[in-house]
């Protein structure tokens, strides 16, 4: 009796679901809600804001180390005298405490952008724009506008309100810093990399935070206006109610043009714009101290206000120049990809 021959029975394959998504950018977004797509959970936000304190508070120790070191080369190796000089390292008028204080703030640009791809998943580029990168292009247009508009503003305010936060006063040329050459070689250099690091950490991060944290548009709007503001003002020293009212004016035009625009190239070059006038002119005119705020500068009600209509006709002529050149302002839908499909069972003949 021969016996029959079956044909081996293996079991069915087993259908394995694709792998959760990472977190993506919400598509079609405004810039401040670029962080509430899928995967966008509750518990981000918080996590990306220990992750800057902790790294600011790294970037602080670390270039204060290297400004301590640097001031004991430089006056010879008294380490005694430097840390007896509390000022020491807030004299802005000596090129290596300008040029260290200018790159510990230029740091924040990294720190920024490496807390939302470590935490949100998100490439830095789209802490920079909507379109993953910075609008080299839309930049310069930024520049050609403010450069004859915003120096004009800063001159003026120089020779007729000498207490503006924007600005010193008039002051001697024969009062130049010793190495003023040098130190508006440093300014050109790094200055602009200050103002940037600036607007990705106070407009930039804190918008996306406040859309991450709020996902609704107005109420994460208007967190990022008041955050914004009172952090960055509050973060110059001064508590002068005048100079804290100038610089949240001037925050809050900021925010209105990163949100309108869909990026911060507008804010960094206005911030940047402002920051080379303002200084340059105190370089070349004697009055270095004048043009950088701290715990003792004060201001009056008409710099403010004179401050304040120039933030608005610069925000209202850039936004008015991006809508002319069509610059892009939500995030750019992905292409959709067709869903997995599960293959079919075999089935037994």
């Amino acid at each position: 009796m021969t016996q029959q021959a079956y044909p081996q029975m293996q079991p069915a394959p087993q259908w394995t679901p694709p792998a959760p998504a990472p977190p993506v950018l919400a598509d079609g977004a405004e810039y401040h809600l670029a962080l509430t797509g899928p995967g966008q959970s509750w518990w981000r936000p918080v996590v990306a804001l220990l992750t800057v304190l902790a790294g600011f508070l790294a970037i602080t120790i670390g270039f204060g180390i290297v400004l301590v070191i640097g001031l004991v080369v430089i006056s010879g190796g008294d380490l005694d005298a430097v840390l007896a000089d509390e000022s020491a390292m807030l004299r802005m008028d000596d090129p290596f405490v300008f040029a260290t204080q200018n790159l510990m703030l230029a740091a924040l640009i990294p720190l920024a952008g490496l807390t939302t791809w470590l935490v949100h998943r998100v490439r830095p580029g789209f802490l920079s724009s909507v379109v993953g990168r910075f609008r080299w292009g839309w930049a310069g247009w930024c520049a050609l506008l403010l450069v004859p508009l915003w120096g004009g503003y800063v001159v003026l305010v120089s020779a007729v309100l000498p207490t503006s936060a924007a600005g010193g006063g008039l002051g001697d040329a024969a009062q130049r810093p010793e190495h003023w050459v040098l130190l508006l070689v440093l300014m050109l250099l790094t200055t602009p990399l200050q103002s940037a690091g600036e607007e990705y950490l106070f407009r930039g991060w804190i918008m996306q935070q406040m859309g991450a944290a709020f996902r609704h548009r107005w109420a994460a709007l208007v967190a990022s206006v008041l955050v914004s503001s009172a952090l960055f003002a509050l973060a110059h020293g001064s508590l002068d109610v005048w100079v804290l009212l100038d610089l949240m004016g001037m925050a809050t035009g900021m925010v209105i043009l990163t949100w309108r625009t869909g990026g911060l190239e507008a804010a960094v070059v206005l911030h940047a714009v402002n920051n080379l006038f303002a200084i340059g002119y105190a370089i070349l005119f004697g009055d270095l101290a004048a043009s950088f705020i701290d715990t003792s500068t004060t201001s009056t009600w008409a710099a403010t206000l004179v401050s304040w209509v120039a933030v608005a006709v610069a925000t209202t002529a850039l936004l008015l120049l991006a809508r002319r050149l069509g610059v892009q302002r939500t995030v750019v839908p992905r292409p959709t990809a067709p869903a997995p499909v599960a293959p079919p069972q075999p089935a037994w003949r």
